[in-house]
């Protein structure tokens, strides 16, 4: 009796050692879409009083850096103004409730250019522009970006990239940057 115990015991050590494993080599194996932060772009933020016809905006790169390719299900990024330099302004950047309708495939190592646009307003007044230089108020760019591996199975997993960066001015350095 006490053989067949540690025989199950045994045996069942072993099995979750295994799926442990298993889970590991999923999880070393999928896609992984991440900002590339040393790529983003300095935010467009000529003001329409200047004459432009673009919204104020951002682009900067999704990079998928797993060995696998990834497919992004759905997104929500954008740029945003708050007289906070702490905490973004909205949080409701990181409430993704829809999904896309052409799915995005992002191939190992690659990156794909993303654009975030102002939130609400799109243009940007004048006197927002001046207070930004002047470090009254701050660009955030934030999002939520949602994608799943291309494995075949049921019940495959959804995983998420939120992110929050800030267009730091308040340092006296050549140029601004994000952080």
């Amino acid at each position: 009796m006490i053989v067949l115990w540690r025989t199950v015991t045994a045996a069942k050590a072993n099995a979750e050692a295994a799926l442990l494993s298993a889970k590991a080599a999923i999880n070393a194996e999928r896609p992984w879409l991440l900002v590339q932060t040393n790529e983003i772009q300095d935010p467009f933020l000529i003001p329409v009083e200047a004459g432009s016809k673009n919204a104020a905006h951002c682009i900067f790169p999704i990079k998928n850096w797993g060995p696998t390719p990834g497919i992004l299900v759905s997104e929500r990024v954008e740029l945003q103004i708050s007289d906070n330099p702490v905490a973004s302004p909205d949080p409701k950047v990181f409430e993704v409730d829809w999904k896309r309708k052409n799915l995005l495939l992002f191939p190992p190592t690659e990156s794909i250019p993303v654009k975030a646009n102002l939130s609400l307003r799109g243009f940007i007044a004048e006197k927002d522009a001046a207070s930004i230089w002047s470090k009254d108020i701050f660009v955030w760019l934030c999002g939520s970006i949602r994608w799943r591996d291309t494995f075949e199975r049921p019940s495959a997993p959804e995983y998420e990239t939120r992110f929050c960066f800030l267009w730091e001015t308040r340092f006296y350095t050549h140029k601004p940057f994000w952080k």
